[in-house]
C-alpha cells in the first residue's frame, strides 16, 4: 500500500488508534528517523506563521445557554504530528519521508450527549456559536517537511511549486457507535471519538504542491491530507484540567507520533 493511499481521505475513519493518557506515562514526541536510501527534497520552515502553543487571544463566552447544554470548561486544543521515514522505490515514492506540523483550536467548549443536544454523541461550542455544532475549525502551520524522489527505475527529485500555506484543520465528533476508538488507559467512563482532519489551506485550495519529471503531488483537501481519530474520555474533558493524549502509528517505513493537548482557557 502506498503512502498516498494510506492517507487518502477515504480511509480517514479507519485510522483508529489506542491512545494513552500522559497523566500515566509520557508519550515521546520525537523519534529517530531511519537513514534515507536516497536523499529527497528537504525543507525547513524557519519560523511558523504563529507560535500556536503559546498564542493568546481575547477569550469570549459562548452565546448559547450553558444551562441548556451544560458545556465543558473552555479549552485551547492543540494537535501536532511528527512523521519520520525513508525513501525507496516502493516506499514513499514522491511522498514525505519527514513531516511536522502543529495546529490550534481556540476557545472550544465540548457539549456532552444529552436530551437537549441535537448531536447524540456530543458537539462543540466555539466563540460566537448559538447552538452546539458537530465540528469546529482551527488553524495550523507546517514546521518542516522532506519529500522523497519519484521512482521509475531512477530517482527523480521533486521540487516545491506552491506553498506551504497555513491550513485550516477541523475537529469532528463521529456519529457512528461502531467508529468509537479504544478508551484511554485510566479513563474508564464514556468516550467520545474525535476525527482530526488537516483540511485545506486557509481560504481554500492546496496546502502544498510539488512535482518531478514524472509526477505531481498535492497536499490538502480534497486531495491527500493527514487525519486521525482520537478517543477521549468525557470525564477528562468535563474536569476542566490540562491533559494530553498521544498516539503512534507505523506503516511501510513511516512512523507518525501524534499529540492532542487540552489547555484550559478562562
Amino acid at each position: 500500500m502506498s503512502a498516498q493511499v494510506f492517507y487518502s481521505s477515504t480511509k480517514a475513519l479507519l485510522l483508529t488508534l489506542v491512545l494513552t493518557s500522559c497523566n500515566l506515562f509520557t508519550t515521546s514526541q520525537t523519534s529517530t528517523p531511519a537513514t534515507e536510501t536516497t536523499p529527497g527534497t528537504e525543507e525547513e520552515i524557519p519560523s511558523p506563521v504563529v507560535n500556536l502553543a503559546t498564542k493568546e487571544q481575547p477569550l469570549g463566552s459562548s452565546s448559547g445557554s450553558s444551562d441548556d447544554f451544560e458545556p465543558s470548561p473552555s479549552y485551547g486544543v492543540y494537535v501536532g504530528m511528527d512523521q519520520t521515514g525513508f525513501c525507496g522505490p516502493t516506499t514513499n515514492s514522491g511522498w514525505f519521508s519527514g513531516f511536522q506540523f502543529d495546529s490550534a483550536f481556540q476557545n472550544v467548549q465540548f457539549v456532552p450527549p444529552g436530551p437537549d443536544n441535537p448531536f447524540p454523541n456530543g458537539g462543540f461550542y466555539e466563540k460566537g456559536s448559538i447552538l452546539p455544532m458537530q465540528s469546529t475549525h482551527g488553524e495550523g502551520d507546517i514546521l518542516s517537511f522532506s519529500i522523497c524522489p519519484s521512482y521509475d527505475g531512477v530517482a527523480n527529485s521533486n521540487s516545491v511549486t506552491m506553498g506551504p500555506k497555513q491550513f485550516e484543520p477541523s475537529l469532528q465528533i463521529l456519529m457512528g457507535e461502531d467508529l468509537l476508538a479504544v478508551p484511554i488507559v485510566g479513563d474508564t467512563g464514556p468516550q467520545v471519538a474525535i476525527l482530526y482532519d488537516m483540511g485545506s489551506a486557509v481560504g481554500g485550495g492546496s496546502i502544498l504542491e510539488w512535482e518531478s519529471r514524472i509526477s505531481k503531488g498535492v497536499l490538502g483537501s480534497p486531495n491527500d491530507r493527514f487525519t486521525i481519530v482520537f478517543s477521549v474520555g468525557w470525564n477528562s474533558i468535563m474536569a476542566g484540567e490540562a491533559f494530553e493524549v498521544g498516539a503512534q502509528s507505523e506503516d511501510e517505513g513511516e512512523i507518525q507520533v501524534w499529540t492532542l493537548r487540552f489547555v484550559p482557557q478562562d
